[in-house]
C-alpha cells in the first residue's frame, strides 16, 4: 500500500502486504485503514500510527472460496460496517469491530462500490458472472451472457439491508456516487443490454437518482 502526502504532493513510502491488495479505505472513526486481499482471503487492518508509515495490526477472514471475494469495499464509519463485493464473489457485510460477516445478497461480481454517508446507502455495480442459476434476477442478459445491475444496500434505518437493484446495460462492474445530490453513475459500453448483439444501443454513463431520505 503506497502512502502519499497529498498536502506536499510527495510519496512517503509503502506498507508491505505480501499478497494482492484492492482499494484501501480509511475509517475516520476508528482511525484505521482496511484493504481487501483476494489472495489471502482477508480484510487486512492497518494502523497508520504504527511503523514508519503504518503497519498491519489485524486481518479478518472473508468467507467463501479463495479468489471469490473481494474487490469492492466501502465503510459506514458510524456503525463500523463494511460492504465487501467480489469479482466474481457475492456481497458481504462485515462488522469491523469483530470481523463477523453476513451475506448481503446472492448476486455477484462487483469491482468498485461506494458508500453514501448522506443517505447511509452503498451502491455496487454487478455483472453476476457467477450468480447461481437458482437465483432469480430481474434484469435480462447481455450479449456476453452476464446480467448487469446496480445493487443498493442500506445501513439506516435498518442495518445490513439489501434494498434491491436497478437494471443497467453491458459494461463494467463499477459505480461512483455523488454524495451531495444522491446520484449514482455507472459507465456502460452498451445500453440497453442486448442478448443478441454487442453492436446495438449506445455507450455512455447511466445516471440514477436515489430519493431516499
Amino acid at each position: 500500500v503506497t502512502v502519499v502526502d497529498v498536502k506536499n504532493n510527495k510519496v512517503l513510502g509503502s506498507i508491505p502486504i505480501g499478497t494482492s491488495v484492492e482499494q484501501p479505505r480509511f475509517n475516520p472513526v476508528d482511525g484505521l485503514i482496511y484493504v481487501n486481499s483476494p489472495d489471502s482471503h482477508k480484510l487486512i487492518v492497518i494502523d497508520p500510527q504504527q511503523g514508519p508509515f503504518g503497519a498491519i495490526v489485524n486481518g479478518f477472514p472473508i468467507p467463501g472460496n479463495p479468489g471469490d471475494c473481494c474487490n469492492a469495499i466501502d465503510i459506514d464509519p458510524v456503525t463500523d460496517t463494511a460492504l465487501l463485493s467480489g469479482s466474481p464473489g457475492q456481497q458481504i457485510f462485515m462488522d469491523l469491530r469483530s470481523g463477523a460477516t453476513t451475506v448481503a445478497a446472492p448476486t455477484t461480481a462487483g469491482d468498485i462500490g461506494m458508500f453514501n454517508p448522506h443517505n447511509r446507502r452503498w451502491y455496487v455495480a454487478l455483472d453476476n458472472r457467477n450468480t447461481p442459476s437458482s437465483v432469480a434476477l430481474p434484469c435480462g442478459k447481455a450479449s456476453d451472457g452476464r446480467t448487469y445491475m446496480l445493487g443498493v444496500f442500506s445501513d439506516a434505518p435498518t442495518a445490513n439491508q439489501f434494498v434491491g437493484v436497478q437494471c443497467t446495460g453491458r459494461g463494467h462492474a463499477v459505480a461512483g456516487v455523488d454524495t451531495l445530490n444522491n446520484n449514482i453513475y455507472v459507465p456502460q459500453v452498451q445500453y440497453p443490454a442486448d442478448p443478441n448483439s454487442a453492436d446495438t444501443g449506445r455507450p455512455g454513463i447511466l445516471v440514477y437518482h436515489d430519493p431516499a431520505a
